[in-house]
């Protein structure tokens, strides 16, 4: 059964400044974070932890 999780993080106006912001040149390091914490019973980064993905790969792209 295919699965699929996202957010809307990609989309704050904030994070698509920082994108469009010529006067620091090419993005070549990310680190970033969300409030994903351990959850006993839940694997890995399943429910907050996409955020903070999502982020990064805005930031840096899918390489």
């Amino acid at each position: 059964m295919p699965c699929f999780s996202s957010s809307s993080v990609r989309f704050v106006a904030g994070l698509q400044e920082l994108k469009q912001n010529e006067t620091l040149g090419m993005i070549v390091g990310a680190q970033t974070w969300g409030s994903c914490s351990y959850q006993a019973g839940t694997p890995d980064i399943f429910s907050y932890g996409a955020h903070g993905i999502e982020t990064l790969f805005s930031l840096m792209g899918t390489g």
